[in-house]
């Protein structure tokens, strides 16, 4: 499970201003921060489609902490009040009169008044923040067990526990998507499952979220990336259900190596490069699904669309790449786009033991799942 952390303090991701046009109006927000006596405290939207942050006000906090903050306001979006150089917390402008108490001591205790949009992203955090640690607890116990080649009936208690703690963490964001009735909350909460859900659940989350609010900017720009993410799905769809195409490659020391010589393992072909952000960020995913099955006659073939050999290199010993890597250093002018039909990255194909390819694009919980519905007897 994902870091609350991310849902606290700064967001790059999530930044928007809203639909809720009613015309340039003064927004207040003020309060105490105390702990912090004469540190500057800055206001600061974060809007739509961009990864900075725009101050908007900033005064210094007196000996008592009280602060009072203006901007003018367009529209609802999402804001963020923090410490320079410091921690922050964030806002929505549901109303044009906010008040913030704070410590920072005990910044996760903050209250707001008068806006029930911020109220309610607070609740989302402080009620995820203890399902996520129960999880990730479970989750790092099923790991352990399963790192010790512990038979499968004794890890079987460990991975209903981590399947049961799972559950609870997207049940909970479900129903909260189901109830929340302001669209900016509700564009966040969708942020927030993104890193929860199967790429399944998500795209119906923000279909759902999408007929509800359908001129939100935030949710429309999700819905822009559902788009993207499924036409990228349907990409090496012809492949399924057929022999898996040869490729040889050399591998990291120059030595040549084939798909063809897996024949008999279960594999997933994994395509990616050391420049591929997203690819980076799936490795973890990989690490640990190799991990778990790798004494189930299961193993990785790592083909990367690289060009510098050293980054490449680099890439996989920093992400603990331990698998068979191969790459002919041609980024997309490489034989493997040609052969498998891909337009995106990353991108992966799982063949059976005879060579027959019997699923693609499968990423973070539903690679797990599917591993475990053929691996786990």
């Amino acid at each position: 499970m994902r870091s609350m952390k991310y849902i606290f303090f700064i967001l790059g991701l999530f930044t928007l201003a809203s639909c809720n046009n009613n015309g340039p109006q003064l927004l207040t927000v003020k309060g105490t921060f105390t702990g912090v006596a004469g540190k500057k405290i800055l206001l600061a939207e974060l809007p739509f489609n961009s990864p900075q942050r725009l101050v908007l006000d900033s005064a210094t906090l007196d000996s008592s902490g009280n602060f009072s903050l203006n901007t003018i306001q367009q529209q609802e979006g999402m804001y963020q009040l923090f410490i320079q150089d410091g921690p922050g917390l964030l806002l929505i402008n549901d109303t044009t009169d906010i008040e913030v108490y704070a410590n920072i001591d005990s910044l996760g205790k903050y209250k707001v008044k008068h806006s029930e949009a911020s109220r309610s992203i607070k609740s989302l955090y402080d009620r995820l923040g203890g399902l996520e640690q129960t999880a990730g607890k479970a989750n790092e116990m099923a790991d352990s067990i399963a790192k010790t080649r512990t038979p499968d009936s004794l890890q079987a208690p460990y991975l209903r526990a981590r399947d049961h703690s799972n559950k609870m963490v997207t049940d909970f964001l479900s129903a909260y998507l189901g109830m929340e009735k302001n669209a900016t909350a509700l564009w966040y909460g969708l942020g927030v499952a993104s890193h929860f859900f199967t790429k399944e659940q998500w795209a119906l989350a923000v279909e759902k979220a999408v007929a509800k609010y359908p001129r939100h900017p935030g949710i429309n720009m999700m819905k822009v990336s559902v788009a993207s993410a499924q036409q990228q799905a349907t990409s090496g769809q012809a492949l399924l259900n057929k022999k898996v195409p040869d490729l040889s490659l050399p591998d990291t020391s120059g030595k040549a190596i084939s798909v063809s010589q897996f024949r008999g393992r279960w594999l997933l072909i994994d395509f990616w490069a050391s420049w591929c952000a997203p690819c980076r960020t799936e490795n973890p995913n990989l690490v640990a699904a190799y991990k778990q099955y790798r004494n189930k006659n299961f193993t990785i073939l790592g083909v990367s669309l690289d060009k510098d050999r050293a980054a490449w290199v680099n890439a996989i010993a920093k992400d603990s790449l331990t698998w068979p890597q191969m790459s002919d250093m041609k980024e997309w002018d490489s034989k493997a786009v040609a052969t498998y039909g891909f337009n995106a990255l990353p991108f992966n194909i799982l063949v059976d033991t005879a060579g027959t390819v019997i699923a693609v694009n499968l990423k973070g919980p539903a690679l797990q799942q599917k591993l475990k519905e053929l691996l786990v007897k």
